[in-house]
């Protein structure tokens, strides 16, 4: 609906509004001019001719009375008229005649109907009422004008309203029709059309008004649109160049740009540098499986999952993998990338140099930790060799004696009795057996650690294998007992727990630094302490425990403990990687490092990690 159509129906609303109670004003007001003109001319007639009956009456001259009445009878709005005495009987009346009312009044009294309007005068003399004449006007003819009246005020007022509507929609044309050239100049400029010509204000009213806003708005769009036009350019122009640049240092550094589908298991776009780095050209990458096909069997699942594990917490995701070169070599790569709808993209790092150094300090911490138990290790050999060392003595001692006392049976039986005598044979009887199990234990001793030290100073194992937790931690414990023998007692509780997945040398050092710091917390706080190890199952997962009675990690230093090179021991006590390394070894095993702390009352590191097989399970 038009804003024209909608004001001309405003003002035709309004003017029947107008018309309206103009014409029933001006009815209710002639109706009652009416009305009382009926009323006045019925008390007039009445009281003419009660005074013209007066005399009739008094002398009882019905004829003239008869005359009287014929007479006010003849006019066209008296319909009924008659007179009666003071007791109420008809004395001559027309036909039909009005009711007399119940009691001879004494002044002109009315009486209104819906049809007429009935007029009571008492006819009177110097001694009272002596008769009453009623008289009945129609209200016909009043009724006939008012419609008359109403007719010609309807016609009128329709006529006035014709013409203010009229005139209102002439005004209304010409007032929309300006505001309809600033709607059709904006729908212009609204499609993006400025080349239109401004518009000319017109009356210095609202609209004009609005028009010359209009204008100066136009203005400044096409000013800004020039301003946006240069500016767009310009960036364009920079976007173009920083495009060109991103591309050549995307396509010439050896970080790979990537886009995998992780629903589908396959790239969708990888960079150039892929050959360079593994040989394998791009067109392998992008077919289905390659992953899987160039990854160690298992460790595309793990890998999956910790993507999967990380994108819990967020899009981004930071994981580790290695695949098969060409040429037969492991190649190491760190993916970091943002997962959008199930679709990674981001650039994929070769890390094989830092992770061959990684390897190299790992070895050599294994090595210095080998180093530094060497002295507690010779000492526990020690005393192993010392007493079978003297026990073999004995027993060549012992031997000898009895070969002595053979050859005395040889020679005589009073010699043997001396001899005997001599020897204590029933000593060594006694204590012969006795020396040789003692030196067969101090040799299953020193062998049960060299062992121990053989399987923790092991060379780094690449492929993972099957690895039990219990043995693992049992070799550690029997290697690391010089480090805690002095401070603390150890109690061990293992459970029955399936083996995992793992590289053995890489969980042994982690028991290692463990052990080491749980020793070394129990120092700081003095006197001797406990140490707890346990082992035990739970959904899935093999978790291990490693609790001291040390001095526990300070609230304000938690959040940095596994933090490369952070320690809280004093300046050559501490170097800082043992957490550190731990932490990075458990999460390259799929599993999780953490732990709980009171001050003064000691630590308790959990190390979970996930049963052999159940990783793959959880893919599936």
């Amino acid at each position: 609906m038009s804003l024209r159509l909608k004001l001309s129906m405003a003002i035709a609303v309004i003017c029947l509004f107008t018309v309206g109670t103009v014409v029933a004003v001006r009815t209710v007001t002639h109706r009652h001019e009416a009305e009382a003109e009926l009323q006045r001319k019925a008390e007039v007639y009445a009281q003419l001719l009660g005074r013209q009956l007066e005399e009739a009456v008094a002398y009882d001259d019905l004829t003239t009375v008869r005359e009287v009445l014929e007479s006010a009878g003849s006019d066209p709005d008296v319909t009924e008229i008659a007179l009666y005495d003071d007791d109420g009987r008809l004395i001559e009346g027309s036909d039909p005649r009005p009711e007399p009312w119940g009691g001879v009044p004494r002044v002109v009294a009315s009486r209104w109907s819906k049809e007429a309007v009935v007029i009571a005068a008492p006819v009177a003399s110097h001694q009272g009422p002596r008769a009453v004449l009623y008289l009945s006007l129609s209200t016909e003819r009043t009724r006939h004008q008012l419609l008359r009246a109403l007719w010609v005020s309807c016609a009128v007022s329709f006529a006035l309203m014709a013409l203010a509507i009229a005139a209102g929609w002439l005004f209304a044309g010409v007032a929309v029709r300006r505001l309809q050239w600033v709607a059709t100049a904006a729908d212009r400029v609204a499609a993006g059309d400025l080349a239109i010509e401004p518009l000319a204000p017109g009356a210095a009213d609202e609209v004009g008004r609005l028009t010359a806003g209009f204008n100066v708005m136009l203005n400044r769009i096409r000013t800004e649109q020039e301003r946006l036009a240069e500016l767009v350019e310009a960036r364009t122009t920079e976007l173009k160049a920083s495009h060109e640049q991103l591309k050549q240092i995307a396509e010439t550094t050896r970080a790979i740009p990537f886009e995998y589908d992780l629903a589908h298991h396959r790239f969708t776009y990888v960079g150039p540098q892929c050959a360079q780095v593994t040989g394998h050209p791009a067109s392998d990458w992008l077919a289905a499986g390659f992953l899987d096909r160039t990854m160690a069997a298992g460790e595309y699942a793990l890998a999956l999952a910790d993507v999967r594990a990380q994108l819990v917490r967020g899009p981004q995701y930071d994981t580790e993998f290695r695949l098969r070169a060409v040429d037969g070599r492991w190649v190491y790569l760190r993916t970091l990338a943002t997962a959008v709808d199930d679709v990674g993209r981001g650039m994929l790092l070769d890390v094989t140099e830092r992770k061959q150094l990684e390897s190299e300090l790992q070895s050599a911490q294994r090595l210095e930790s080998v180093g530094r138990l060497a002295a507690g290790i010779a000492h526990e050999i020690n005393t192993p060799v010392q007493f079978s060392n003297d026990s073999v003595i004995f027993a060549k001692e012992a031997w000898v004696e009895l070969v002595g006392l053979l050859d005395e049976y040889r020679q005589g039986r009073p010699a043997l009795e001396a001899r005997e005598q001599a020897i204590d044979l029933e000593y060594l009887r006694e204590n012969v057996p006795r020396s040789l199990d003692r030196a067969v234990d101090g040799l299953h001793r020193i062998a049960e650690i060299v062992r121990s030290m053989k399987a923790f100073a092991q060379a780094e194992q690449v492929e993972m294998t099957s690895y039990d937790v219990r043995e693992g931690l049992s070799t550690t414990l029997t290697i690391a007992k010089n480090e805690y023998k002095y401070v603390a007692d150890v109690q061990t509780r293992f459970d029955e727990v399936s083996p995992v997945l793992a590289r053995p040398g890489e969980l042994n050092q982690v028991w290692l630094s463990l052990l080491t710091n749980a020793a070394q917390a129990i120092t700081e706080r003095g006197g001797r302490g406990t140490i707890t190890v346990a082992c035990e199952a739970r959904a899935d997962a093999v978790v291990v425990s490693i609790a001291d009675t040390g001095c526990g990690i300070p609230d304000g230093v938690r959040g940095r403990v596994f933090d490369p090179f952070f320690t809280t021991r004093a300046v050559g006590k501490g170097k800082g990687q043992s957490l550190a390394m731990a932490r990075a070894v458990v999460q390259r095993h799929g599993g999780a490092i953490s732990f709980e702390s009171k001050v003064g009352e000691g630590t308790t590191f959990v190390v979970t990690l996930p049963a052999e097989g159940s990783a793959l399970e959880r893919v599936a």
